[in-house]
């Protein structure tokens, strides 16, 4: 079953995506997992899967992976 994601960060390591949310991802049946971030210097990204996502943008648990229901997201519109 595929879902929205959104990458939240509580500490900016590298000065360019900021804290907050950093990413809006949706996560595929076959585990792929599509991010675009958001901010000035935008890009999508595409990954095998959310342990990848996790362990090039966990940064050590600084950067949560929060699972969206589209008919109620705290993260729209943030």
């Amino acid at each position: 079953m595929r879902y929205m994601l959104h990458l939240y960060r509580t500490e900016d390591e590298t000065g360019i995506s900021g804290t907050g949310f950093v990413a809006d991802g949706m996560h595929f049946d076959d585990g792929t997992v599509v991010l675009k971030w958001r901010g000035p210097t935008s890009s999508v990204g595409v990954y095998r899967s959310l342990d990848d996502v996790r362990a090039i943008h966990g940064h050590g648990g600084k950067t949560e992976i929060k699972v969206c229901n589209p008919l109620n997201c705290e993260c729209h519109g943030t």
